[in-house]
């Protein structure tokens, strides 16, 4: 994983104008009048999942895209939150601990950057659930939402000199830039808007994704605090905790099955969940499962691993996951 001098000011500042000069209006770039096509999937999926052997082409349709709503409303929900901890995570760090007004203005970029992706896939739910004929408000009762104690958790690691928020950040974005390499491979087989806004995105987040490395840097310059390897053990777990949580609101799911055939078909699988217990379909989830696998084992990831190695840090013993085998409906 690259690491970054800081305090290069002359190079902070080629990097804020790149991302300045290449920064997309998600307004414009974004076909958002295009109907969504109902009949393509959102995401490729893993062709041995152990969740739902043995599907029909209308199941896995409906599989692919109850998961991209879930991952467009996590990315959603986690970069608002990110916004929404600007205060204690990042300008309370800065003041205490100054490094450069073009560092401060790369924050802020990064920041508005954050802030327009959570609305984007905030959107793109909205739009899909007019599609089917439903309020808003009613498809996002079975997606993921923040949690106020956790946002509570990560601001007071802050105040007691703690990165985890920083360690969440760095970890998704490097899975969101992974989603969209896994879509890249299935291009014309997928839903174009969907696919669209995932490819601005993902040309986003690769140019600021070294923001979280450098907030990273930043905290460890000011020298070590008893427990800061402990920093990314609280993020994962944190996530970890979020994540099942927010999965099993798609339970409930089958109290739209009379709206539209899409959550009848959800309704249907969400059934085969009964032949299992917890622990197979944590074991699934985390081991098996494309997508959630990546939102709930932040430790995954090759350049995550490698930052826990430059900077020290423990990590949930998950073992290691299958290799995925993705295909389309």
């Amino acid at each position: 994983m690259k690491t970054y001098d800081i305090y290069d000011e002359e190079r902070i500042a080629r990097m804020l104008h790149v991302q300045e000069a290449n920064s997309l209006d998600f307004n414009s770039s974004i076909p958002w009048t295009t109907a969504i096509d109902l009949s393509k999937p959102l995401l490729p999926l893993d062709t041995e999942s152990l969740l739902f052997p043995e599907t029909t082409e209308a199941e896995r349709l409906a599989i692919s895209q109850i998961m991209g709503l879930v991952v467009a409303a996590s990315i959603s929900q986690l970069e608002s939150v990110a916004v929404s901890l600007q205060g204690p995570t990042w300008d309370k760090v800065l003041k205490k601990h100054p490094v450069g007004p073009e560092f401060r203005s790369l924050g802020e970029h990064f920041y508005a950057d954050e802030a327009k992706h959570s609305l984007a896939f905030d959107r793109y739910v909205a739009i899909f659930a007019r599609e089917i004929g439903l309020e808003t408000g009613e498809l996002k009762a079975f997606l993921p939402s923040s949690n106020s104690m956790i946002r509570k958790i990560y601001a007071l690691n802050s105040r007691l000199g703690g990165a985890a928020i920083w360690w969440l950040i760095a970890a998704l974005e490097e899975e969101s830039i992974e989603i969209y390499k896994r879509m890249r491979s299935s291009n014309e087989a997928l839903e174009p808007l969907y696919l669209a806004l995932h490819r601005a995105h993902f040309e986003e987040e690769i140019r600021h994704k070294s923001y979280a490395v450098m907030m990273l840097q930043l905290h460890q310059a000011q020298g070590t605090r008893p427990f800061s390897k402990f920093d990314f053990l609280l993020s994962e777990t944190l996530n970890f905790l979020w994540s099942f949580q927010q999965l099993a609101k798609l339970r409930g799911i089958g109290a739209l099955r009379n709206r539209h055939q899409f959550f009848e078909t959800i309704s249907g699988l969400c059934e085969k969940f009964k032949g299992q217990n917890t622990l197979q379909m944590m074991s699934a989830l985390c081991y098996r499962t494309p997508y959630t696998r990546g939102m709930i084992q932040l430790s995954q990831h090759r350049e995550v691993q490698e930052l826990l190695k430059e900077f020290g840090g423990y990590r949930l013993p998950f073992a290691a996951a299958n290799e995925e085998k993705l295909c389309t409906v």
